[in-house]
Formats: C-alpha cells, structure tokens, sequence
C-alpha cells in the first residue's frame, strides 16, 4: 500500500476532459478508505472547467465524512475564474463544520488576482472565527505584488492576534523584491514579539 493508504487509483473522464471520479483501491481491487476518509471523490465542473462540488465518498459509495470534517464542498468562481467562495456539507447535504472550525469562506481579490481579504462563516452564513480566533484576514501588497501586510481581525471587526502571535505583520522590500525588514504589531498597534 501508499502512504496514502491504497494500492491503486481508477479515474473516470467526463467529455469535457475533467476528472469527474477518484477511486482509491485495495490489493484486492476492490474500493477502500484512504487515510483522508475517503474511498472516492466524485466531482461537478462548470463550463469553464472549474470544480464547483466535491464529494468523498465511502466504500458502499454514499457521501461520507473525510477527516476534514465534512462529506462535500462547494465552491463559487467570479466571472474571472478566481474562487470567491467555499462551503462545506455533512452526508446529508446539511452545513458542517471544517476541522479548522468554520463552515466556509469568502475572498475577496484585487484586479491583479490577488486575495485581498478571506473570512470565515459559520454554518448560519454568518462570519465566525476559525480555531485559532481569527474571523478575518486582509492582505496588502505592493506595486511589484510583494506582500506589505497581513491582518487578522476577530469577529466583532477588532484586530485579534494570529498563531504567530500578531496582529499584523508588516514586511518591506529592497529594489530587487527581497524582504529587508518584518515586523510584528500588537493588538495595540505597537510591536510586539512574535510566536514563530
């Protein structure tokens, strides 16, 4: 066997050249779980080719839970094609809750396809904070797309600090796109010592 847990893969194509099934095997040939939960994976495109449902599934073949926490997700593009949206779903196509502890998300990206904003929803749709306490992160970047700053806010918009123990990191850049500086703020605003 894998790493993953199985001895082969069976792969099924719709028309359009998408992957439209994974299907993990045992020395047997037959169907069996990997270490992700999932004895397949079936997937929905759009017309674009985009993955806009995915869905583990157990040996008997019936939407089952993968170690994520969920059964399926779903996702939403823009016109562009970038993902602005993912939700999860239990078996029962009911809300579930991902491991890292929300229900979904939503990003936001500049003209240049960056994501410039990512926040976590509960399974009311409404933001909730993922496990670590973050409900929002923001991202700024500069005219060569380096990264200048990345923020986390909690739920009731107020900056919160991230696993790293900041609430913002601030990075500067020489001519040649190479950090030159980081800096780790506090709540406050003021800097304070990282956790990493």
């Amino acid at each position: 066997l894998s790493a993953g847990g199985f001895a082969g893969i069976r792969t099924s194509w719709d028309e359009a050249g998408n992957d439209v099934e994974t299907t993990w095997l045992g020395v047997d040939g037959a169907r069996t779980t990997t270490k992700e939960g999932c004895a397949a994976t079936h997937r929905k495109f759009d017309d674009r080719g985009l993955v806009t449902e995915e869905t583990c599934l157990g040996v008997d073949g019936r939407p089952a839970p993968s170690l994520q926490g969920y059964a399926s997700r779903r996702a939403r593009y823009d016109e562009r094609g970038r993902q602005v949206e993912e939700t999860y779903f239990d078996a029962d196509a009911r809300p579930a809750t991902h491991v890292e502890g929300y229900a979904g998300w939503q990003a936001t990206h500049d003209a240049r396809g960056r994501v410039v904003e990512k926040s976590f929803l509960g399974p009311d749709g409404r933001l909730t904070a993922d496990r670590t306490g973050v409900a929002r992160w923001a991202h700024v970047y500069d005219a060569r797309g380096n990264e200048t700053e990345s923020a986390s806010f909690g739920e009731d918009g107020t900056p919160v600090l991230n696993p790293d123990g900041c609430a913002r990191w601030l990075q500067r850049y020489n001519e040649r796109g190479l950090a030159t500086e980081e800096r780790c703020m506090g709540t406050d605003g003021e800097p304070t010592v990282s956790a990493k």
